[in-house]
């Protein structure tokens, strides 16, 4: 993909929540953040060098290539999550940090602190997005609070603005209807009404 794309592909990988998904693949829900830290470790090493060997808690290769390299010769890898964990592990093994929903100050201090550690870190934020009605604040399956950027298109560019001085660089665009053709006019009105004042 990243060679199709001629090296635009983000890699945005989460630990997960949902302890009922794991049992459903057999996989150990209590070890999930290690594994992820290492198979993205892994990654890495495949992306970057000729021939890896790597002997980790859970996975070992020898002589192992990757072929073919990234056109960049490395993948942003982007750390979901809106907690501590995910903060501390975008600092430590991302490129940059990937929350869903989170309100403007939980934004905004987990912003600072990974600006602390890392500049070079890209911060990039997906929300539920609703061009027709102001819609509250709601509660996840995971009982995670969640925010919504709703309401007119002067209401989002204010309240998207606000993210973007927070130390913003992108924001991700989630519209959420049952019919596709909904989602098309919503994009389309976000794009023409919103998106437009940012071009």
């Amino acid at each position: 993909m990243d060679e199709f794309s001629k090296g635009r592909v983000i890699l945005g990988v989460g630990a997960g929540w949902a302890e009922q998904e794991f049992r459903f693949l057999n996989a150990d829900f209590e070890r999930r953040g290690r594994v992820m830290d290492e198979s993205v470790r892994l990654m890495k090493s495949l992306w970057r060098n000729d021939a890896v060997n790597f002997d980790g808690e859970f996975y070992h290769v020898k002589d192992a290539h990757f072929l073919p390299k990234p056109v960049r010769k490395d993948v942003p890898v982007w750390i979901g999550g809106n907690g501590q964990t995910a903060i501390r592990r975008a600092v430590r093994l991302g490129d940059g940090w990937h929350p869903v929903g989170v309100a403007l100050e939980e934004f905004r201090k987990g912003a600072e602190e990974i600006r602390r550690s890392r500049n070079d870190a890209t911060l990039s934020l997906r929300m539920t997005t609703d061009v027709r009605k102001k819609r509250p604040t709601y509660f996840g399956p995971n009982s995670e609070r969640r925010v919504t950027v709703s309401g007119s298109p002067q209401e989002l560019r204010k309240e998207m603005d606000a993210y973007f001085e927070a130390g913003l660089q992108y924001y991700c665009v989630a519209i959420n209807h049952p019919v596709a053709a909904d989602i098309e006019a919503d994009l389309k009105l976000f794009s023409s009404e919103v998106m437009r004042s940012y071009a």
